[in-house]
Formats: C-alpha cells, sequence, structure tokens
C-alpha cells in the first residue's frame, strides 16, 4: 500500500470499522511509522473527516459517532463481482433473500457510470453456470425452520 489516497482511505474504513484504535495497530496496517499515521489522522482532519483521539488504556483514534464514509466507487471489476453476487443470491436462496439481493441489485444500477452499468451487463448476460442444484426449499422448510436467525448487538445475526 504504497499510495496515500489508499492509506486515507484504507485508514477511514479501519476507524469506521472500530472505534478507539491504537496507534500502533493503525500504523501496522497501513505500513507506515506512528509519526506518519498522525501526519495522516491531520490530513484527515484539514479534510473535515471528523478524528478523535481518547487518551488512556481504554483510547485509541475514533470517528465521531455517526460519520460514514461517502458512497463507495467500484472498479468495473468489483461492479460485476457484486453484481453476479447478488444474482446468484436471489437465484438460490429463493425468498429468504430475493427481495434484499434485488434491491441491493437495483442501488447498484442506481450508482454506475454507463461504462460499469455496461460491463455488469455483458458479464450477466455471458455468465455460464453448472453443476448448480437449486434445492426444493419447500421440502427442506422443516428443516430449516429449525435455522431461525436472531439478532445480535450491532446488526449481527447470530
Amino acid at each position: 500500500m504504497t499510495q496515500p489516497a489508499t492509506r486515507l482511505l484504507t485508514l477511514i474504513m479501519l476507524l469506521q470499522r472500530q472505534p478507539n484504535q491504537k496507534a500502533a495497530y493503525l500504523a501496522g496496517e497501513l505500513g507506515i511509522s506512528i509519526r506518519s499515521l498522525h501526519r495522516y489522522i491531520e490530513g484527515l482532519d484539514e479534510m473535515g473527516i471528523p478524528v478523535y483521539t481518547e487518551r488512556g488504556p481504554y483510547g485509541g483514534f475514533s470517528l465521531v459517532r455517526g460519520y460514514k464514509l461517502p458512497p463507495l466507487i467500484f472498479t468495473p471489476e468489483e461492479a460485476v463481482v457484486i453484481s453476479l453476487g447478488a444474482g446468484l443470491v436471489e437465484e438460490m436462496w429463493g425468498k429468504l433473500y430475493r427481495e434484499a439481493a434485488k434491491s441491493a441489485l437495483a442501488k447498484l444500477d442506481n450508482l454506475l457510470p454507463d461504462g460499469q452499468r455496461q460491463e455488469v451487463a455483458w458479464a450477466r448476460r455471458t455468465l455460464l453456470s453448472s453443476g448448480l442444484q437449486r434445492p426444493n426449499l419447500e421440502i427442506l422448510t422443516p428443516t430449516l425452520g429449525n435455522c431461525v436467525r436472531q439478532p445480535m448487538s450491532a446488526g449481527r445475526w447470530k
């Protein structure tokens, strides 16, 4: 990871993932010194990205609560992977994730530039999958009924 812009984006994502991250950990993840990390933190502050520091054993660097990275930018290849993956989930999981997959695909289609949208459309048209067996979920419903999702904290599922 050699580009400063890449490091800045990675730093924002690391800070979004978990608050109170230690300088040594962040510097290690970015492959830079702790002094360089402090310069990157100053750079984020200059760009208006709200980073704060808490001192002490439980402190560290954090983003201000509620701050989120602006909309994602995908490479054409990443957009294709996300689209094909969502399409596969929609097809294979049936009712359970169908609406979520359709919604994700609609959002992706809405934010992609024309060139990337065309790349995704081409990949979807030319995808050939074989060996995928679609189970009859109606038959498996009694078994799957025992696998009920239960919410965990922070939006995760058990």
